[in-house]
C-alpha cells in the first residue's frame, strides 16, 4: 500500500497578515474620497485582510446603481497606486460592493499549512485531494479531483496559474 511522504518535508512559512491598520485606514479613505468625486456617497462597512489582498466592503445609497460603482475600478486602482489593479464586484453574500486591493507585501501560503488543514486531513481515504490555497477570509481551499467534472484555472498574468498546474 502507498505510504504518503511526511508533511515535515515541506517548509513551514509564517503566513501572518502583513497589512497595518494605518494602511487599511488610508486605503479606506482613498476609496471613499475617489467615489465621492463621482458623486457616490460610499461608506466602508467591513474590511477583510487576506494573505495577498484586502477586501473593503462598501455600502452605497439606494439611488446609486451598482454598475456605476463597479466601472470605477480603474480610477480606484490609480488612486491606490495598485499597479496590478483592483477587483470591484457586487458581493451578494455580504450585501455590499467589495473592492479587493492587493497588499503591498504578500504573505506566503505554504503547502505544509494547507496539507495540515482539516479539509485535507479529514478527506476520505481514497479521495484525490489537492491543496489550492487560501481565500480572502483565510480559509484553506482544497479540492477533490474525483468530484470535479471540469477545472478552470483563471487569474491575471503572473499570478501562478502555470505553477499551480505543474
Amino acid at each position: 500500500e502507498y505510504v504518503h511522504p511526511p508533511v515535515d518535508l515541506f517548509r513551514a512559512y509564517d503566513d501572518s497578515i502583513t497589512i497595518t491598520q494605518e494602511e487599511i485606514e488610508k486605503n479606506s479613505a482613498i476609496i471613499v474620497e475617489t467615489l465621492a468625486g463621482f458623486r457616490v456617497d460610499a461608506e466602508v462597512v467591513k474590511v477583510t485582510c487576506g494573505s495577498a489582498v484586502t477586501r473593503y466592503d462598501i455600502d452605497i445609497p439606494r439611488n446609486i446603481s451598482v454598475p456605476s460603482v463597479i466601472k470605477r475600478d480603474k480610477e480606484i486602482a490609480m488612486r491606490l497606486h495598485a499597479r496590478d489593479g483592483v477587483n470591484v464586484y457586487a458581493n451578494w453574500e455580504h450585501g455590499a460592493i467589495s473592492i479587493e486591493v492587493p497588499n503591498s507585501k504578500r504573505a506566503t501560503v505554504g503547502m505544509r499549512s494547507l496539507m495540515l488543514s482539516d479539509a485535507f486531513v479529514n478527506a476520505k481515504h481514497n479521495s484525490l485531494m489537492f491543496a489550492i490555497g487560501k481565500d480572502v477570509e483565510g480559509r484553506n481551499l482544497c479540492g477533490d479531483i474525483e468530484k470535479m467534472t471540469h477545472v478552470l484555472i483563471a487569474g491575471s498574468t503572473g499570478s501562478g496559474k502555470s505553477v499551480c498546474l505543474h
